[in-house]
């Protein structure tokens, strides 16, 4: 596994400020720059349908880490996409690892 954790990600989380004209501004806070395996999902998961496009999803794969906390709405920044955390199953492997549920935001699919 260890060998696998090669592709480099960024874990960040948005913020939003409202601004003094009463608009909002999203700012992203890093939470974490590692290492990680990154794969699409199995065919039966790997898209959803939804209002009829269709999204990508992947599992990302990290060394546990007690000292970050990750949750759903963070995004992982991987290869000039954006991926949605949408779920963290437990830690596996003793706490050694932990998978990271996602799905791409930005559509590369219609260039």
């Amino acid at each position: 596994m260890v060998g696998n954790l090669s592709e480099d990600i960024e874990i960040v989380r948005p913020t939003r400020t409202q601004r003094p004209d009463g608009g909002w501004v999203t700012k992203y806070e890093r939470l974490l720059k590692t290492y990680a395996q990154v794969k699409a999902m199995s065919f039966e998961n790997e898209f959803l349908i939804v209002q009829s496009e269709m999204i990508e999803g992947f599992e990302v794969i990290i060394r546990y880490r007690q000292d970050v906390y990750i949750k759903n709405g963070d995004f992982i920044r991987w290869r000039g996409r954006e991926l949605r955390v949408q779920g963290l199953p437990a830690p596996y492997g003793n706490k050694k690892y932990m998978k990271i549920i996602t799905r791409a935001v930005n559509d590369t699919s219609k260039a």
